[in-house]
């Protein structure tokens, strides 16, 4: 990290005052730049930022008095981070949420960032420079229903809108972008636990765990901290991205790849339990001694069926590609240069899913 990458440059982060947004602002400030913050409610005076503007993004006058403030005071910004958003809504599905809280989600979590762009771009484009960022949420490509429906539906709306700005914009010197963040433990996080908790009736530990696994599970075994999230907002934002944009990027510790994997498992049919799967990997690496230049499809309780020596019949078939895993009924052995990649399925299976395979 550069001390003074960011200096010179004027940055204004919403909802700058706690969790993601407080870390991002903060890591701006410490590359030397400028950062206004805004949020609703002030922060207690020990941690107000240098220059914190007071309103409401989901209301066109709260919109207002930002740009106004931003502009007297800086002149217009070079970074701009849409980073309001979040959830209060009830659990209990579709049928919990209102017309209001439904309204309520969108003006946070898409309209908000649509009205502050459309008032502080202009000056970017005078100026063919600035960059954008959006942060929005795996949670648009995997809502939970249970409890952030609008809010996952806003935050897919939000990056859809991110690419289209982008398109449009940066023929003309301006990088829009977008990052996915997964959980991330702040304090709007910790509060949906808690509701979450008192909804099911246990703890929030159990709250915390269930959440994870609802997620499909998280491979790096934590969350993100708000200051790793930040780290790759200040990357994104620096001149070392400078042919960066148009694209969204994804800090979740791993959680989107393997549900979107077994997700297309589940549709095509080809894998439905985990189990499966590591007994089939099992069987593979025992019975590989008698397969070296091939590969055996066996039935579930190991039964050899054929066995083939085709390289293009196992080319088709490698584990690095989509059509690679088993079926319900089969396993396919690969030769020893693809060992290692069935080892790792058995691991995941156990430090993510918790699965329980014979050593």
């Amino acid at each position: 990290m550069s001390g003074g990458e960011f200096e010179g440059k004027r940055a204004l982060v919403t909802g700058g005052t706690k969790g993601v947004g407080e870390a991002i602002a903060r890591r701006l400030a410490a590359g030397g730049a400028r950062v206004a913050t805004t949020a609703r409610e002030a922060p207690s005076q020990d941690r107000r930022p240098e220059f914190f503007v007071q309103a409401d993004v989901t209301r066109t006058e709260g919109v207002r008095q930002i740009v106004e403030r931003v502009t007297k005071g800086f002149g217009g910004v070079d970074i701009l981070i849409d980073n309001v958003g979040g959830s209060n809504a009830p659990a209990g599905g579709f049928a919990a949420l209102s017309d209001d809280e439904w309204g309520h989600a969108l003006d946070l979590n898409l309209l908000g960032a649509v009205r502050i762009d459309r008032a502080l771009i202009p000056g970017m484009l005078e100026r063919r420079s600035g960059v954008v960022i959006h942060v929005s949420s795996i949670q648009r490509r995997m809502p939970l229903f249970e409890s952030t429906l609008a809010y996952a539906a806003a935050k897919a709306a939000l990056t859809t809108y991110s690419k289209g700005l982008s398109n449009e914009v940066g023929p003309k010197g301006i990088r829009v972008l977008s990052i996915a963040p997964g959980f991330t433990e702040t304090t709007a996080a910790m509060g949906m636990i808690d509701r979450l908790a008192a909804a099911a009736g246990t703890d929030r530990q159990s709250a915390r765990h269930d959440l994870m696994n609802a997620l499909g599970g998280i491979p790096i075994g934590r969350p993100n901290a708000p200051e790793e999230v930040a780290e790759l907002v200040a990357f994104l934002a620096s001149d070392r991205a400078a042919t960066v944009a148009g694209v969204e990027y994804v800090i979740d510790g791993g959680t989107i790849p393997i549900w979107e994997r077994l997700a297309r498992l589940r549709k095509s049919r080809r894998v439905v339990y985990l189990p499966e799967l590591a007994r089939a990997a099992l069987t593979a690496l025992r019975a590989e001694s008698d397969s070296p230049s091939g590969f055996v499809s066996t039935s579930a309780a190991g039964t050899p069926l054929r066995k083939t020596t085709s390289s293009n019949a196992f080319s088709n078939r490698c584990f690095g590609r989509r059509n690679c895993l088993p079926s319900r009924s089969t396993a396919f052995i690969p030769p020893t240069r693809c060992l290692s990649r069935w080892e790792k399925i058995r691991s995941r299976s156990r430090a993510v899913w918790g699965i329980r395979t014979p050593a």
